[in-house]
């Protein structure tokens, strides 16, 4: 018998199947607990959910769309950085630029620049 050499799996395939398997238990978890007497199934999907969005980051839908589309994929990440929804596996936060200038005793930064409008030199 010869055995098939395997490649390690890239960051973005481990990321695919572990999304894949949260996404599977979650349904598993809500399925189980809707043949529960006393538990609806609306609770056991919102449960599921809020647990998904607290451990990932990502809503189930973010989930179903990394799925689909291979890039990472995160509603509330584009909503603090205001960058794409979906960007590459290895892409991190986009943040937004920062503009520094001397004052009388510190150094001060804004999210524009010049705001006063008065020459400043920016600092390196």
């Amino acid at each position: 018998m010869t055995s098939r050499a395997t490649k390690p799996l890239s960051t973005e395939n481990r990321q695919r199947r572990s999304a894949v398997r949260r996404v599977t238990a979650a349904a598993c978890i809500c399925f189980a607990l809707s043949g529960c007497s006393g538990v609806e199934p609306q609770f056991a999907a919102m449960a599921a959910a809020t647990t998904t969005t607290i451990n990932t980051q990502k809503l189930p839908t973010d989930i179903i769309a990394s799925l689909f589309t291979g890039k990472d994929c995160s509603t509330p990440r584009q909503s603090i950085d205001g960058g794409p929804l979906c960007r590459p596996y290895e892409q991190g936060v986009i943040e937004k630029p920062v503009y520094c200038y001397r004052s009388l005793a510190d150094t001060t930064c804004y999210e524009e620049p010049d705001p006063y409008r008065d020459g400043a030199q920016p600092v390196n």
